[in-house]
C-alpha cells in the first residue's frame, strides 16, 4: 500500500488530464449503459464490494506528486438509484439524459476514490438502466473483460469461489521498473532511440477548427459491424495470403488515414496489450498494462494489400 510510479501509458493519461495541452481537460474514460430485467440491487452491491475487495486497482488513486497508491481499506460501496417509475414518456426520457450527460464524460477528481461511477435508474416494475463511467488511467482493456467476467459471475452466484490473487499491481509496476536495468531492455532502448528520428511524423488530416480552441472537448464513437458471414470469409481470405486479421485491419486503417493525410508518409501510434509474464497471475489481475508501438506507414506506391 505504499506509493509506487505510474508507468509510461498512466504518466501520459495524468499529464493529458491538464488543459495544457491540445485536447486535453479530458480523462481516458470508459461509459456504456446496461439495461436489465428485474434487477437485484442488493445483490449487485453485494457483487461489486467483494470486486473492490478483490481487484486492488479499483482501490488506487493518484498522489499531487504523481505516484499513484492502492488504498488499504475504503468505504462499503452502494450503488446509486433513481427511482423513475410512473414518470411519462417524455420526462423519462430526460432524466435518461440527464445521467447520460453527466456520466458520458465524467472527469473525476484523479487523487480521490473512486475513480468509477455506477447509476441504476428504474424505468418501470422490471427495466432497469444501469450507467458505468469509469476513469481509464487504471484499467486497460483486457482489465475491463477480467472484471466484468467477475461481475457476472458474482451477481449470478454470491456465493461463488474466486481463486485468490497473490499479485499486486504494484509488484508488477516495481518488476518492469527492474528489467529496466537489464541488458534485454537496453538494447531495445538503444534500438528506439535511433528509430524514433526517422520516423515520419504524424498523419496530417484537415481539421474542422483549431484544436487549441476547445476548452472541453467531447469524443463520439462511431462503430459499424459486418455480418458474421462476411467477417470469417474475411479472415479465411487473408489467412490465404498469410495476413493475420489484425494486419488486415491496420492495413485497412491506414489505407482510410492516407485518403485524407496531406501525405501518404506517416506514422500511427498503435495501443497493444503488453502484460509481460513476470508471474503466473499476470493475466488475472487488473491495471493499465496497454503500451503502443510506433508504425511507420508508407502509401506512396499504389501496393495491393498482398506483395
Amino acid at each position: 500500500y505504499e506509493p509506487f510510479p505510474l508507468n509510461g501509458m498512466q504518466q501520459a493519461y495524468w499529464i493529458g488530464r491538464n488543459s495544457f495541452f491540445e485536447i486535453g481537460n479530458i480523462a481516458i474514460h470508459l461509459y456504456f449503459e446496461v439495461e436489465s430485467i428485474d434487477f437485484d440491487v442488493a445483490r449487485f452491491n453485494q457483487a461489486w464490494q467483494r470486486l473492490v475487495e478483490r481487484h486492488d486497482m479499483l482501490r488506487a488513486v493518484v498522489l499531487p506528486d504523481g505516484r499513484q497508491q492502492i488504498l488499504q481499506e475504503t468505504p462499503t460501496w452502494q450503488l446509486e438509484v433513481i427511482d423513475l417509475r410512473g414518470y411519462e414518456p417524455k420526462a423519462l426520457e430526460e432524466q435518461l439524459n440527464i445521467s447520460r450527460e453527466h456520466l458520458s464524460h465524467l472527469v473525476k477528481p484523479i487523487e480521490q476514490w473512486p475513480q468509477f461511477e455506477i447509476r441504476a435508474l428504474q424505468i418501470d416494475e422490471h427495466a432497469t438502466r444501469l450507467y458505468f463511467s469509469f476513469d481509464g488511467w487504471c484499467l486497460d482493456g483486457w482489465s475491463y473483460q477480467i472484471l466484468f467476467r467477475d461481475l457476472v459471475t458474482l451477481y449470478q452466484n454470491p456465493k461463488a469461489p474466486l481463486p485468490s490473487v497473490d499479485l499486486s499491481f504494484r509488484d508488477y509496476v516495481l518488476a518492469v521498473q527492474n528489467l529496466e536495468t537489464s541488458l534485454a531492455f537496453q538494447h531495445s532502448l538503444e534500438y528506439r532511440q535511433k528509430r524514433i528520428p526517422s520516423l515520419p511524423p504524424a498523419p496530417e488530416l484537415p481539421l474542422a477548427i483549431n484544436p487549441k480552441t476547445l476548452e472541453k472537448p467531447r469524443f463520439r464513437r462511431y462503430s459499424q459491424q459486418l455480418p458474421s458471414e462476411i467477417w470469417q470469409r474475411l479472415k479465411t481470405r487473408a489467412q490465404k495470403s498469410k495476413l493475420t486479421p489484425t494486419a488486415l485491419l491496420m492495413a485497412v486503417y491506414a489505407e482510410v488515414l492516407t485518403l485524407w493525410s496531406k501525405t501518404p508518409h506517416f506514422t500511427i501510434n498503435v495501443p497493444r496489450f503488453n502484460r509481460l509474464p513476470l508471474h503466473p497471475q499476470v493475466n488475472e489481475i487488473i491495471g493499465e498494462f496497454a503500451s503502443f508501438t510506433l508504425l511507420e506507414i508508407d502509401n506512396s506506391k499504389s501496393d495491393s494489400f498482398e506483395v
